[in-house]
């Protein structure tokens, strides 16, 4: 019985012209296996990082601007895009550890669990050190596709009239209004009489900022509040540059800022402050 055996073998091996594996192809293949399952580990834990940067960043208190339900506010602002791309390495992770030597051996809720945990903790280690930030940053300033189509975020503030104003700073009209370029290219008029703001507030040109406000005719909008684009990026008023105009969070928030505006020493503007 043995020897019948051993003779269908070799039969099968000449008949198939079957190879051996070198030490060499047998260790590189193993290794790549395990190369590939970390490769999708760490991709994940890069995409549960800008889950948990783009979750922070959004701005809950517009809420009631948009709707009243919080959990259709919540289905609104979903990074639906980086959950995808977790779920996606996750399942390469799994598809990869199963192929290694003791891969085999673990049920599938401990390999699923195992690699989406270890993409949480290095996701949230990324977080942590504001890499996921900066990365979430780069992505919306370097790719417009990511940032106009994308980033579900950026629709809540093309909403004017809902008070929601979005755009770039181009030019200063005169001490009580400023001219930007929203996110879908129109221009935008914008009086900041008694606009507020949080921290200082350069108004330096093409700085992206978001507007909390009122929408008047013709392209006109009045600011209650705007905010740095970047909520978590510092500016400050720079004293050698007496022509850059800056707005300064009041001492008693809500106030009017009209009054901390600061004017350059220019005759293009029509009022010198006192």
């Amino acid at each position: 019985m043995k020897k019948d055996l051993s003779k269908n073998i070799l039969g099968k091996i000449k008949k198939e012209k079957i190879q051996p594996i070198s030490k060499w192809s047998f260790l590189l293949k193993k290794s790549s296996i395990w190369s590939l399952f970390g490769i999708s580990v760490i991709l994940g834990g890069f995409a549960f990082g800008s889950i948990l940067a783009q979750i922070s960043s959004t701005e809950w208190n517009i809420r009631h601007q948009i709707t009243d339900s919080f959990m259709f506010f919540v289905f609104m602002t979903l990074p639906y895009l980086w959950i995808i791309f977790m779920l996606g390495f996750g399942a390469l992770a799994y598809y990869y550890l199963r192929r290694t030597s003791k891969g085999y051996r673990y049920s599938t809720i401990i390999v699923v669990n195992s690699s989406l945990l270890i993409s949480v903790l290095f996701g949230s280690a990324l977080y942590a050190s504001g890499l996921s930030t900066k990365f979430e940053h780069a992505f919306q300033e370097k790719s417009p596709l990511y940032r106009e189509v994308l980033d579900r975020r950026v629709k809540l503030w093309k909403n004017p009239e809902k008070g929601l104003l979005a755009g770039k700073f181009i030019k200063h009209i005169d001490e009580e209004n400023i001219e930007i370029i929203d996110l879908r290219k129109r221009i935008w008029t914008v009086n900041i009489a008694e606009v507020v703001v949080k921290k200082e507030l350069p108004l330096r040109s093409n700085l992206p900022v978001k507007i909390i406000g009122e929408k008047k005719e013709n392209q006109i909008f009045i600011a209650k509040e705007i905010r740095l684009w970047n909520k978590n990026k510092v500016l400050k008023c720079d004293t050698e540059k007496p022509d850059e105009p800056c707005l300064k969070p009041p001492r008693h928030f809500p106030k009017k800022v009209k009054e901390n505006f600061q004017l350059p020493r220019s005759n293009d503007w029509r009022h010198e402050k006192r």
